[in-house]
Protein backbone atom coordinates (compact mmCIF):
# COMPACT_ATOMS: atom_id res chain seq x y z
CA UNK A 1 0.00 0.00 0.00
CA UNK A 2 2.74 2.43 0.93
CA UNK A 3 4.70 1.65 -2.23
CA UNK A 4 1.67 1.66 -4.55
CA UNK A 5 0.48 5.20 -3.89
CA UNK A 6 2.16 8.49 -4.62
CA UNK A 7 2.69 10.47 -1.45
CA UNK A 8 1.40 9.50 1.96
CA UNK A 9 -1.51 7.14 2.57
CA UNK A 10 -4.35 8.71 4.55
CA UNK A 11 -4.03 7.59 8.19
CA UNK A 12 -7.67 6.41 8.31
CA UNK A 13 -7.22 4.26 5.22
CA UNK A 14 -3.96 2.82 6.55
CA UNK A 15 -5.47 1.97 9.96
CA UNK A 16 -8.56 0.44 8.33
CA UNK A 17 -6.39 -1.76 6.13
CA UNK A 18 -4.19 -2.87 9.02
CA UNK A 19 -7.18 -3.59 11.27
CA UNK A 20 -9.08 -5.51 8.58
CA UNK A 21 -6.08 -7.63 7.61
CA UNK A 22 -5.29 -8.22 11.30
CA UNK A 23 -8.83 -9.49 11.97
CA UNK A 24 -8.79 -11.86 8.98
CA UNK A 25 -5.35 -13.15 9.99
CA UNK A 26 -6.72 -13.80 13.48
CA UNK A 27 -9.59 -15.77 11.99
CA UNK A 28 -7.14 -17.87 9.97
CA UNK A 29 -5.09 -18.53 13.10
CA UNK A 30 -8.23 -19.59 15.00
CA UNK A 31 -9.12 -22.07 12.25
CA UNK A 32 -5.57 -23.40 12.34
CA UNK A 33 -5.76 -23.84 16.13
CA UNK A 34 -9.08 -25.66 15.74
CA UNK A 35 -7.75 -28.08 13.15
CA UNK A 36 -4.55 -28.75 15.10
CA UNK A 37 -6.02 -28.93 18.62
CA UNK A 38 -5.18 -32.63 19.09
CA UNK A 39 -1.60 -32.15 17.97
CA UNK A 40 -1.33 -29.03 20.14
CA UNK A 41 -2.49 -31.03 23.17
CA UNK A 42 0.59 -33.27 23.07
CA UNK A 43 3.19 -30.57 22.42
CA UNK A 44 4.56 -28.82 25.50
CA UNK A 45 4.79 -25.49 23.67
CA UNK A 46 1.12 -25.50 22.66
CA UNK A 47 -0.62 -27.67 25.24
CA UNK A 48 -1.66 -24.66 27.30
CA UNK A 49 -3.76 -23.12 24.55
CA UNK A 50 -7.52 -22.83 25.21
CA UNK A 51 -8.67 -25.46 22.67
CA UNK A 52 -6.37 -28.31 23.80
CA UNK A 53 -7.25 -27.54 27.43
CA UNK A 54 -10.97 -27.76 26.65
CA UNK A 55 -11.68 -24.14 27.61
CA UNK A 56 -13.26 -23.46 24.21
CA UNK A 57 -15.48 -25.66 22.07
CA UNK A 58 -15.16 -26.11 18.33
CA UNK A 59 -18.39 -24.17 17.81
CA UNK A 60 -17.15 -21.25 19.92
CA UNK A 61 -13.93 -21.17 17.92
CA UNK A 62 -15.77 -21.24 14.58
CA UNK A 63 -18.16 -18.49 15.67
CA UNK A 64 -15.23 -16.37 16.86
CA UNK A 65 -13.33 -16.95 13.61
CA UNK A 66 -16.44 -16.16 11.57
CA UNK A 67 -17.18 -12.96 13.46
CA UNK A 68 -13.69 -11.50 13.38
CA UNK A 69 -13.01 -12.72 9.84
CA UNK A 70 -16.32 -11.39 8.55
CA UNK A 71 -15.78 -8.06 10.30
CA UNK A 72 -12.30 -7.78 8.84
CA UNK A 73 -13.50 -8.57 5.32
CA UNK A 74 -16.36 -6.10 5.67
CA UNK A 75 -13.95 -3.40 6.87
CA UNK A 76 -11.63 -4.01 3.95
CA UNK A 77 -14.46 -3.96 1.40
CA UNK A 78 -16.17 -0.84 2.74
CA UNK A 79 -13.29 1.19 4.17
CA UNK A 80 -10.38 0.20 1.91
CA UNK A 81 -11.42 -1.38 -1.42
CA UNK A 82 -12.84 -4.63 -2.80
CA UNK A 83 -9.51 -5.75 -4.29
CA UNK A 84 -7.83 -5.65 -0.88
CA UNK A 85 -10.73 -7.60 0.59
CA UNK A 86 -10.51 -10.30 -2.09
CA UNK A 87 -6.73 -10.58 -1.82
CA UNK A 88 -6.97 -10.92 1.95
CA UNK A 89 -9.75 -13.49 1.61
CA UNK A 90 -7.53 -15.42 -0.80
CA UNK A 91 -4.76 -15.38 1.79
CA UNK A 92 -7.21 -16.69 4.41
CA UNK A 93 -8.21 -19.55 2.09
CA UNK A 94 -4.56 -20.28 1.33
CA UNK A 95 -3.56 -20.56 4.98
CA UNK A 96 -6.66 -21.78 6.80
CA UNK A 97 -7.92 -24.17 4.14
CA UNK A 98 -5.20 -25.17 1.70
CA UNK A 99 -2.21 -25.17 4.05
CA UNK A 100 -3.83 -26.17 7.34
CA UNK A 101 -6.56 -28.55 6.20
CA UNK A 102 -5.37 -29.95 2.87
CA UNK A 103 -1.57 -29.90 2.86
CA UNK A 104 -0.52 -30.36 6.48
CA UNK A 105 -2.28 -33.70 7.06
CA UNK A 106 -0.51 -35.15 4.02
CA UNK A 107 2.83 -33.89 5.34
CA UNK A 108 2.20 -35.44 8.76
CA UNK A 109 1.47 -38.88 7.27
CA UNK A 110 4.83 -38.98 5.50
CA UNK A 111 6.84 -37.78 8.51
Amino acid sequence: MLLATPGMVRPGLFLSAVAGIWLVAGAAAAVNCLVERKIDAVMSRTSGRPLPRGELTSIQTLVFAGLIGGTGLWMLYVLVNPLTMWLTFGTFIGYAVIYTVLLKPATRRTS
